[in-house]
């Protein structure tokens, strides 16, 4: 009773009583900020809530817009002011959250709202966090230290979701009071990121025996390339139309919204539901409601439960792994007949013989999934020319990424480099690629790395090594995504399988303690069908290995399953 309907009654009465009685303080911060700080007054930030649906959470802002001279934000430790490390440290600039408990955004107490960046990094067991609203404050911030190690911090956050009731959610108010009143560190900080964190849990280990496969790509080349231009490219084996080579596939989505909505008005997009949130984050960013069509596996292959009478501004299209089918042409003519605006992301599709819709209005391609490349993504306008292009310089953005890339070679030649350091410097660039402008261009690295590479023999190898695991699948448990590629049109970006879920973790852990990295793709549900995301994982094929390499994790893939013999989910 107090969980279903007790608690959320007295968060909106004790979050109502809150904003009157505070209202007067909160107008005197809010003019503070605006003089010390500048506008906007309230800084809003994405956060994952109950069941993983985004919200934004509100804040007053503690940190300045400072640039550097390519116009992009200074790091954290050089924005933020005296001014604001008494709001944070006195907990003043969490006083706005009480909105967005009256909304129903969060509650009171619960666990706190992490990163959206962190949704795909989540364990299974961590995920539970978000059974429930997230808190203005939890067990968690009254029971740890500043460096409470983070399986400590999320085993607090399930323990209070196992044991919630009134009398816990009291002591929990008391004693954030008085924590708030003796400012004695309220406020957590791991040792490191959360993502971070967990890469060095799972790829950290320097005492491998054997070869690596999977994860980043390492620099191919002895020297980092001069770099070239990348309004120079020409690149024949992408889709035809006006095109802007962008930083990642994310900035290219994003340039597409830029552009459509010079002409028009996009209020609601319909998009897939087993997708990625940098590929939303673009419509998030712009305030697009967003409304998910399931996508499912069904007789051997991807299945697209679309709605073809919804009413939207724009339809996210995309297909999966380079092997599923695709959504049809025919449901894509019926949403542009209606005035919708098609954007495809051909990023798993681009290098199939068909490699994109015939109805899209625009394509956007994370090119850097494919090559070793430190970045790079493209947009093309299939009819019409582009009014906004990506012709910012990146400066020194991927320069960690770069030296990341240039260390992995070092360590796999066998040379003696730390591990973690440069997975934390992949960690950087990875996080600088997410933050910085979407009409930064390319850098000129990434571009000569594209321009050189060929790409039929990326085809060829990919193809054969996919057809390797698909013949050692056939003798074990387990089953592809898509039964029966057609090899003469595919090309895969990787090999999907399906694992019963409680299963899945354990193979792959199992394939990691054997130097084998195998993601799980977008475990982020946002509020969406669970489906594929519960079951899926992506067995490696790209043109950095041999065939040799595919036997050996086969091998271990089968070692596994000998010992389960009933995975198929």
């Amino acid at each position: 009773m107090y969980r279903k309907f007790i608690k959320r009654l007295l968060d909106i009465l004790l979050s109502a009583i809150g904003i009157v009685i505070l209202s007067v303080p909160m107008l005197i911060i809010a003019i503070l900020v605006r003089l010390k700080l500048g506008s906007p007054v309230i800084f809003t930030q994405l956060r994952p809530g109950k069941d993983e649906r985004i919200f934004k959470m509100y804040k007053f802002r503690s940190m300045t817009d400072a640039k550097d001279e390519f116009g992009n934000l200074l790091p954290d430790k050089e924005r933020i002011t005296k001014f604001g490390r008494m709001l944070r440290s006195t907990s003043l600039d969490e006083l706005p959250e009480l909105f967005n408990i009256l909304k129903g955004d969060m509650s009171i107490v619960g666990p706190r709202p992490l990163s959206i960046f962190y949704l795909p990094d989540f364990t299974k067991e961590s995920r539970r966090r978000h059974e429930v609203r997230p808190g203005l404050t939890g067990y968690a911030q009254v029971n740890g230290r500043n460096n409470l190690a983070w399986h400590d911090r999320f085993r607090l956050d399930t323990d209070y979701i196992d044991n919630m009731s009134f009398w816990l959610d009291i002591k929990i108010i008391i004693q954030t009071g008085l924590k708030v009143i003796r400012r004695s560190g309220i406020s957590l900080r791991a040792n490191k990121d959360y993502t971070l964190f967990r890469v060095i849990e799972e790829e950290g280990n320097t005492n491998m025996q054997t070869k690596e496969i999977g994860s980043n790509f390492a620099m191919e080349t002895s020297e980092i390339p001069s770099g070239i231009d990348p309004d120079t490219l020409n690149l024949p084996w992408l889709p035809y139309g006006d095109k802007t080579f962008t930083l990642s596939g994310r900035a290219a989505i994003g340039l597409a919204l830029s552009d459509l909505c010079k002409n028009h008005e996009v209020h609601t997009a319909y998009v897939p539901s087993y997708c990625c949130l940098s590929m939303l984050q673009p419509f998030i960013d712009r305030h697009i409601d967003i409304v998910f069509y399931n996508v499912s596996e069904k007789n051997g292959n991807v299945s697209y439960e679309i709605d073809v009478n919804k009413k939207c501004d724009v339809f996210l299209a995309m297909s999966y792994f380079g092997l599923s089918e695709p959504v049809s042409d025919d449901i894509l003519k019926i949403f542009k007949e209606n005035g919708t605006v098609i954007i495809e992301d051909i990023t798993h599709r681009f290098m199939s013989r068909i490699s994109c819709s015939s109805q899209a209005d625009y394509y956007a391609v994370s090119l850097r999934k494919w090559f070793a490349s430190p970045a790079g993504g493209c947009l093309i306008k299939s009819s019409g020319s582009l009014s906004l292009k990506a012709n910012g310089e990146s400066s020194d953005v991927m320069m960690k990424k770069i030296e990341a890339m240039c260390e992995k070679r070092d360590y796999l030649s066998g040379a003696e480099v730390s591990k973690e350091e440069f997975l934390e410097k992949f960690y950087e660039g990875d996080r600088a690629l997410s933050k910085v402008n979407e009409d930064i261009k390319m850098d000129n690295v990434s571009a000569e790395i594209i321009a050189n590479t060929d790409i039929n023999d990326v085809r060829e190898k990919r193809i054969a090594n996919a057809k390797v695991i698909y013949s050692r699948l056939s003798g074990l448990s387990i089953k592809p995504l898509v039964v029966s590629p057609d090899w003469k049109n595919a090309c895969p970006l990787f090999v999907p399988v399906l694992v019963p879920e409680d299963e899945r973790d354990s193979l792959r852990k199992h394939l990691i303690d054997n130097g084998i990295y195998c993601p799980v793709h977008w475990p982020e549900v946002m509020g969406a069908e669970v489906g594929l995301r519960s079951c899926e994982l992506s067995l490696i094929c790209d043109q950095r290995y041999s065939v040799e390499d595919m036997e050996r994790m086969m091998n271990c893939v089968a070692e596994y399953c000998a010992k389960k013999p009933a995975l198929i989910p």
